[in-house]
């Protein structure tokens, strides 16, 4: 690997790693919201986001290994984390 494919490969990560860390505080606030909105449903919902959280951590492990692509990686989160929540899958 090049100097220049580690630079892009570790500006990567650090991306992703600032993407999961908003998608986990995204999802606390959002828990945070429908406990004060008292949602009966908000341990349901934070049990999606848990999961959803460790299957993330689990795709980046991957990536991060070398395992996947980094365009696998972000279609993941397209396809899991932003379709889902703009569908309501959560």
């Amino acid at each position: 690997m090049t100097l220049m494919t580690k630079r892009h490969s570790s500006n990567i990560l650090q991306q992703l790693d600032r993407l999961v860390e908003h998608i986990i505080y995204h999802f606390a606030c959002e828990e945070h919201l429908l406990e004060k909105m008292s949602y009966r449903k908000v341990q349901e919902h934070a049990v999606v986001h848990k999961n959803l959280v460790k299957k993330v951590l689990e795709v980046k492990e991957h990536y991060s290994q070398g395992d996947i692509k980094a365009s696998v990686f972000f279609a993941f989160l397209v396809d899991v984390v932003v379709l889902g929540i703009l569908g309501g899958g959560f």
